[in-house]
């Protein structure tokens, strides 16, 4: 039995149309009434119990109770129609199928039937032995051409599991049994004889075992598969035999983890050569023994605190691949882990043995051991000390009076790790875990320390008033007749306690006075000597202390001390004219031992210079800008070489050519400031006349080609003139131009005076001659175009009068005419026409529904240029989608496309498509014409023979014979369905009731 679970399906594919056969899938009742039949359900056995009244006798037969599965097959058809897939499930739980009952899945008719049927010896249906004595179980092919079509064209089978698993994925032949005459129902005797062509076949059988060499049991399950040779019997002729296939293709032996395949020979071997047979060649058998690979079970020991591996992967044990450990394996293992223990380590981890070796050759098993040191215990301590001592607080030395010490011992128990010695933290009460460490339970060391002995008491400092101190005092000068008790901790640290006594000392005060005065004189000028500002007096006054020790009877002077011992900076007075050498005397620190200090800022003045500035008043432009002369200090007289230098640069410009219009005299005297002279000149001009002519040229376009339009007597250029003067004034050596005149009005020297300045030079411009009148433009209608336009495309019927001036460029003025252009829409449209048409059955070739027409519609301008006669054409584009189903027209959204059309519904027929899919729609293309087939299943008409006395069902839904719907029923089939009851009645039988068969088929398989 082959189990498939409860949901599979299954793929048939059938060759694709031809001359030769005609096929037809078999419908998915009738594959689920086979499976019906082949099912095998799970069943209970009873025994039956013993005969009544009959002691000692029992009935010795089995009852079984089956209940039968619900199956649902539905199936599909791919879009080409050669592909049917069956999807089976099963409701419950099931044994599996019978593997002698076969479940048709398609059938298949020679066009031409006389390729099989009937027998040449049978001339008429009375010559049928079905009618009398039995019938015919097979038939044989007699048409060569059509064997070979078969045997080169077989169709393909698949069968996928609830997994996914191709369980079956083959190509299938045809069954052909030998024309057999049986005349009962009980023998196989009497061989037709006469002139039929008959078919020998022979098989090949290839089977491959797999198998574990130490077991004998089954590794792999049994491969298996069969080559087929057939010969014909030509009126009485064997020919040769020939194979679809002659070779076993080779085998690829399968891999199984942990082993590896052998020969019978005990060679390896990966895969099985392919074999060449004969039709008489014997079976090939062929043992492929899986020997299992040794294995190695190994171990490793790490330190779980450093991670340091101290063993790795050292052999623990050997054996084959799942084969259980030998039964000392776990003692040895037990036998490391104590080693590690025994010096000193304690267990971490350890992994835990497998129960068998793996069967993975390339690596091999390893356990871990996880280990680590014990720690140990170690006592610490500590002594926090305070000392008091007593001092001469004005020497700082010690007093010869013993100190008194006052100690505190503090313990603590610090846990080490055994592995690196390294501290671990703190153990409080000698706590151990279950490895023998100790517990710890401080981490904080200075949170683990406890005191021992000792403390630190009250203790009263000695008086020493005999020995001439003071009472005692703390660092601060406060009372100190008492230490306090105090409370270290360990981590107080050793302290030290300081008592001081003050010596008893009588002081006086001495006092030393340091000066500092400032004197400021003229250092220069004419008061070079005298003072020049009062003198400033400064005093620091410094202190020191003398002491006289009552104890020692010493005396000591003290420093110097002050309040301020600087001298503050003083700033020097501000005398007009004069500058100081310091501005500011600083200030100054002073010592006790300096000696009285002087300070002299003196006062200095700066000569003061007296200069010349030459201006050309014919341009204003400074020649000569404050030309020293001569120098000196303030209320001194000028030299008598300044006039004579001051004459001599006034009488080179008069040699230049120069006029001397005005000139400033010389001052008697120095200033405290600088003073200087200007003297004006003036050199004479000249007039200069410049042109300048500005020109409108107005011309005549084409919008569109951008071209100048030229009509002889129409559209010559325009051309229009002004022309300006201007009256340059020119002046100096190099004639430059200083300015202009409007009016040629001159001054007292007869110069001509500047009326408009250089930088105004555009002012100065006049028209002499000519203008840029309004011009109207020429009307070229008759030409074919149209009004006049400016660039913008404005009305421009006249160029308007212009107002050029000296700075206005020369001009071009552009009118343009754009050609006329007369318009007009032109249309095509593209078709789709859909076809609805019966493909097989009864109606065959017939129309299926009206047909759908599609238009699409394009459009597109035509424009016409009045000017040069040229048509354009603009692009198609849509104007809209038309359906026209049953009469009614529907406009479409997308105005792009012929739009999807659903295909009419047809009571038991399928199209091929149940929509046809929108198509974008091109302008100028061929019609299109879509055919839609519906087609139809062929439907079964099968049949039950029921023993009414037993209750028995002995013929369940048997096919006999298929048809498309309203078909009628052929005379054939009729006969065989009366053929049935005949045949019963025959084995003694006695017809109760039989129904009677319709005309024609239904939409659906009738039982």
């Amino acid at each position: 039995m082959v189990k498939l679970g409860k949901h599979f399906t299954i793929t048939v594919t059938k060759p694709a149309d031809n001359d030769q056969v005609d096929y037809q899938f078999i419908s998915a009742a009738g594959v689920k009434t086979a499976l019906e039949k082949s099912i095998i359900s799970h069943y209970e056995n009873y025994d039956l119990d013993p005969v009544i009244d009959a002691s000692n006798t029992y009935v010795t037969r089995k009852l079984i109770s089956i209940t039968s599965p619900e199956i649902t097959v539905k199936s599909t058809d791919s879009n080409d129609g050669l592909t049917r897939t069956y999807d089976v499930t099963i409701a419950d739980d099931y044994a599996g199928f019978r593997k002698d009952t076969g479940i048709g899945l398609i059938s298949w008719r020679p066009k031409d039937l006389s390729g099989v049927l009937p027998p040449a010896n049978i001339k008429d249906p009375n010559a049928d032995q079905i009618f009398t004595k039995g019938y015919y179980q097979g038939v044989a092919l007699k048409d060569t051409a059509l064997q070979n079509y078969l045997e080169q064209h077989p169709w393909k089978l698949t069968v996928t599991n609830e997994q996914g698993q191709e369980l079956v994925n083959q190509e299938a032949g045809y069954y052909l049994q030998p024309y057999v005459y049986r005349n009962d129902t009980t023998s196989n005797s009497g061989i037709l004889t006469g002139k039929v062509n008959n078919v020998e076949n022979q098989q090949v059988k290839e089977t491959i075992h797999y198998l574990y060499k130490d077991t004998g049991k089954e590794a792999v399950p049994t491969y298996t598969t069969k080559l087929g040779f057939a010969r014909i019997n030509d009126d009485g002729q064997w020919l040769a035999w020939t194979p679809a296939n002659d070779t076993f293709v080779a085998v690829d032996v399968p891999v199984i983890a942990g082993y590896h395949a052998v020969d019978e020979g005990g060679n390896p071997v990966k895969a099985i050569a392919a074999i060449t047979v004969n039709h008489d060649s014997p079976d090939v058998d062929i043992t492929v023994y899986y020997v299992a690979d040794p294995q190695v079970l190994t171990y490793t020991v790490i330190d779980k605190d450093t991670q340091k591996v101290l063993e790795n992967q050292v052999p623990l044990a050997n054996g084959l691949s799942d084969e259980p450990l030998p039964t000392d394996t776990a003692a040895k293992y037990q036998q490391v882990i104590q080693g590690y223990q025994d010096k000193g380590y304690y267990l971490v981890s350890a992994d835990k043995l497998p129960a068998a070796f793996d069967d993975n050759s390339s690596v091999n098993q390893n356990v871990t051991i996880y280990v680590a040191k014990r720690n140990q215990l170690h006592s610490e301590e500590r002594t926090v000390t305070r000392t008091i001592m007593y001092y001469d607080k004005d020497t700082g030395k010690q007093l010869d009076i013993l100190p008194v010490k006052q100690a505190v011992k503090f313990t603590r128990q610090a846990v080490i790790s055994g592995q690196d010695g390294s501290l671990l933290g703190y153990n409080l009460d000698g706590k151990q875990d279950n490895h023998g460490n100790y517990l710890i339970e401080e981490t904080n060391g200075d949170k683990a320390w406890t005191p021992a002995t000792g403390e630190w008491a009250a203790s009263t400092n000695p008086i020493l008033t005999e020995q001439g101190y003071e009472l005692a005092e703390d660092a601060n000068g406060q009372a100190y007749p008492l230490v306090a008790e105090g409370h270290p901790t360990a981590l107080s640290g050793d302290e030290e306690v300081k008592v001081f006594y003050p010596e008893k000392v009588i002081v006086t005060n001495e006092e030393l006075p340091v000066k500092r005065t400032v004197n400021y004189v003229y250092a220069n000028g004419p008061r070079k000597g005298e003072v020049a500002a009062p003198s400033v007096h400064q005093q620091v006054t410094f202190s020191r202390p003398k002491k006289v020790n009552q104890v020692t009877g010493e005396t000591k002077v003290g420093e110097w001390t002050t309040k301020d011992n600087q001298f503050s900076a003083v700033s020097s007075p501000v005398i007009d004219y004069y500058t100081p050498s310091q501005v500011t005397v600083a200030a100054m620190q002073a010592k006790p031992d300096d000696p009285n200090i002087t300070v002299t800022v003196e006062y200095k003045t700066a000569p003061n210079a007296v200069t010349y500035t030459i201006i050309d008043d014919t341009d204003d432009k400074t020649l000569v800008d404050h030309q020293s002369l001569t120098s000196g200090f303030a209320d001194e007289a000028l030299p008598a070489s300044a006039t004579a230098a001051y004459q001599g640069a006034i009488d080179h410009y008069r040699q230049l050519g120069y006029t001397v219009v005005s000139e400033d005299k010389l001052p008697s005297k120095f200033t405290h400031i600088d003073q200087n002279v200007v003297v004006h000149i003036l050199m004479k001009n000249s007039l200069q006349v410049e042109h300048q002519t500005t020109t409108r040229t107005i011309t005549y376009y084409d919008r569109t080609t951008d071209k100048q339009i030229m009509i002889e007597g129409v559209t010559e250029p325009v051309i229009q003139q002004a022309t300006f003067t201007r009256q340059a004034i020119v002046a100096g050596p190099h004639h430059q131009i200083i300015g202009y005149t409007l009016n040629q009005q001159r001054d007292q020297n007869g110069n001509y005076l500047v009326e408009i300045p250089l930088a105004n030079a555009d002012q100065a411009w006049k028209l002499e001659k000519g203008g840029w009148p309004a011009s109207p433009n020429p009307d070229l209608q008759k030409y074919g175009y149209a009004a006049p336009e400016d660039t913008k495309g404005n009305p421009y019927p006249v160029v308007a009068d212009g107002h050029p001036t000296a700075l206005v460029p020369s001009e071009s003025v552009k009118v343009y005419y754009q050609p006329r252009i007369t318009s007009k829409e032109e249309q095509a449209q593209s078709l789709r026409t859909i076809h609805y048409v019966y493909a097989n059955g009864p109606r065959k070739g017939e129309t299926a529904a009206p047909d759908v027409q599609q238009v699409v519609t394009f459009a597109r301008s035509l424009t016409t240029n009045e000017v040069t006669k040229e048509v354009n054409r603009g692009d198609w584009h849509v104007l809209q989608s038309e359906t026209i189903k049953a009469g009614q027209s529907v406009i479409e959204s997308d105005p792009t496309s012929f739009a999807a059309v659903i295909s009419p519904s047809i009571k038991g027929y399928t199209p091929d498509q149940t929509v046809v899919a929108n198509e974008l729609a091109s302008q100028g293309e061929q019609p299109i014409e879509v055919t839609v087939n519906y087609t139809t299943e062929p439907h079964e008409i099968t049949y039950s023979v029921i023993d009414d006395a037993t209750g028995l069902t002995l013929i369940n839904h048997a096919q006999l014979g298929s048809g498309y719907a309203n078909e009628q029923i052929p005379l054939a089939m009729r006969e065989d369905y009366q053929n049935v009851s005949a045949h019963y009645e025959q084995l003694g039988y006695k017809l109760v009731s039989q129904e009677t068969l319709p005309a024609a088929f239904a939409d659906h398989d009738l039982m």
